[in-house]
């Protein structure tokens, strides 16, 4: 059985408290399990994050996994060995907030999984809180998706809120190694009229920008070259939705947006 709960916005870190009892000498079984398993997750690629313990009979028993790299979650996964069932209370650290879980596994060695809508973006760390009131038991878990290093052009135009003079504005990077996107920007809370768009990029040579006010037509001009180093203004008559796109090339680098009506 699950439950999920949604945490738009952490005022706190939580911190990790307590440990989950090692395993004891006669527990050869189970120390058995634990290894294999762990092996077969380290064999699989697709998986970016394990870790071990066990139950505790006195209470609640909280291990937690770190994440170095930029790190996509879209799936963990929970087992448990030597009978009965376990419950595991799962809380996934991620960039938009956090997501919490409540998950019943039966300790026959299968997992239990919990899937996400898409990935969980720039996940930090995943705490496990495990409640068995009777025998100790040891378990694993597994955080599947994907792994990358950490993007550094992600601040590169980021300024205070104070100094944000635009009606609307957005920045970041293209992202880190081995993931570079276009940006995709939809904003249909523009007024319609005729708006000024300015785009500045560092990185490449230059970025090509796609933009358009009207969600009824396909836009009918070629990419507009943005040349990087500099500040470039874009005209857009708005009618219900202003899209932007902008790529790199597939090159990293970083982007700032500012959107304005035109006086």
């Amino acid at each position: 059985m699950r439950r999920r709960i949604l945490i738009a916005a952490l005022g706190a870190v939580v911190a990790l408290s307590g440990c989950a009892p090692q395993p004891s000498g006669g527990d050869v079984a189970g120390g058995r399990w634990t290894d294999a398993t762990l092996a077969d997750y380290a064999a699989d690629t697709a998986v970016v994050g394990t870790i071990s313990g066990r139950t505790s009979p006195a209470g609640q028993a909280t291990v937690g996994m770190t994440f170095d790299l930029e790190t996509l979650v879209d799936r963990i996964e929970i087992a448990c060995f030597g009978g009965g069932t376990a419950q595991f209370d799962v809380l996934v650290f991620a960039d938009n907030g956090a997501t919490s879980d409540v998950l019943d596994v039966d300790c026959t060695g299968v997992p239990g999984s919990i899937a996400y809508d898409g990935f969980l973006t720039d996940v930090t760390r995943v705490r496990f809180a495990t409640t068995r009131h009777d025998r100790a038991v040891p378990f694993t878990a597994a955080a599947f998706g994907q792994a990358f290093e950490r993007d550094e052009w992600q601040d590169y135009f980021e300024i205070d809120g104070a100094d944000i003079h635009a009606r609307s504005r957005m920045s970041g990077g293209f992202g880190p190694p081995g993931a570079v996107y276009p940006l995709m920007w939809r904003d249909g809370t523009l007024d319609p009229g005729l708006h000024i768009v300015r785009v500045e990029c560092a990185g490449p040579a230059r970025v090509f920008a796609t933009i358009s006010g009207d969600t009824s037509v396909e836009p009918h001009q070629d990419p507009i070259a943005i040349t990087c180093g500099s500040r470039t203004e874009i005209g857009v008559e708005v009618v219900d939705q202003l899209s932007i796109d902008l790529d790199s090339g597939g090159e990293q680098g970083a982007f700032a947006v500012e959107i304005d009506p035109e006086d």
